[in-house]
């Protein structure tokens, strides 16, 4: 379990005061995506935020990535790193909640570009008691290949009519294209609970710390739909993004799915349901957790 005390080197000098956002980039293995995902958070409109850069076990080509963006750039970034033993993705997340010194945070995936006003959306949107989840819009392989960090600084996927060029088509981006479309199907995603989405979603720091963060039984596998199940035991809603801030989803080769370890995994889920547990006791463990709210 994650306690007080972190490992992690700081690529960049902390600023005089706390950023109103941690972004926290989840990657392992994956250099040349991580390099275009840092370029797109270096062109958001706000930039009052910090990067945790939290990395399961990648070699020194993440670690060179990261350090030569952290020298270049003026945001605050953090290289957390540990040794890839296994799926180990919520002992990471929850590493990264501890080390995060914005009172909200921001969850992406290495491999999803993030939208020029995504931080800006992200905290306009939040409010008490609430989290927001997002979505993605798929590339192709041809699309994924076609980009580098010189089209993402140039601005080359942003905007709705360049996502229309190169994303696959989906109703998130043909949502973009219709005025006032997707803050409709957004508000109609609350008809169902919202889920909780690893590669994009936004909490308020003092919530996750309230349920304990991350069950880390899980490793890899309905991590997700168990802290959402946790989170609104807790008395908090979810709320659907997806359609007005999608992430830009690079395309690569995925791993074979595990099959015994999904539904090992969904018997933990179902035993944190029935109990009605809120705060887990296989997650963040700290003196001063603060209560939801």
């Amino acid at each position: 379990m994650v306690g007080a005390l972190l490992s992690g080197k700081s690529s960049a000098p902390a600023t005089a005061g706390a950023p109103a956002l941690s972004v926290v980039v989840c990657t392992w293995d994956n250099p040349s995506a991580l390099e275009l995902v840092l370029a797109s958070l270096a062109r958001q409109t706000r930039q009052d935020f910090e990067i945790i850069v939290a990395d399961d076990g990648s070699d020194a080509t993440t670690a060179t990535i990261v350090a030569d963006f952290a020298r270049d750039s003026r945001l605050p970034t953090l290289h957390l790193w540990q040794a890839h033993r296994g799926p180990r993705k919520c002992t990471l997340m929850n590493r990264a909640i501890v080390a995060a010194r914005g009172p909200y945070l921001l969850f992406v995936d290495g491999d999803c570009l993030v939208p020029r006003h995504a931080i800006a959306s992200h905290l306009r949107l939040r409010r008490p008691r609430r989290w927001l989840a997002g979505g993605t819009i798929l590339l192709g392989h041809k699309a994924t290949r076609s980009l580098d960090r010189a089209a993402v600084n140039a601005g080359s996927t942003e905007g709705w009519r360049a996502l229309a060029l190169r994303g696959r088509r989906s109703r998130r981006l043909l949502a973009g294209l219709v005025p006032g479309l997707a803050p409709l199907l957004d508000s109609l995603a609350l008809l169902r609970p919202v889920g909780w989405r690893g590669g994009h979603s936004s909490a308020w720091r003092s919530d996750l710390l309230a349920v304990a963060g991350f069950d880390e039984r899980f490793g890899l596998g309905l991590e997700d739909k168990d802290l959402a199940q946790r989170l609104r035991a807790a008395g908090l809603a979810g709320c659907s993004v997806r359609y007005r801030v999608p992430m830009l989803h690079l395309e690569h080769d995925r791993p074979a799915s595990r099959a015994t370890l999904i539904e090992s995994n969904r018997l933990l889920l179902e035993e944190n349901r029935r109990g009605g547990v809120s705060r887990t006791a296989f997650g963040i463990a700290t003196a001063d957790t603060p209560t939801v709210g």
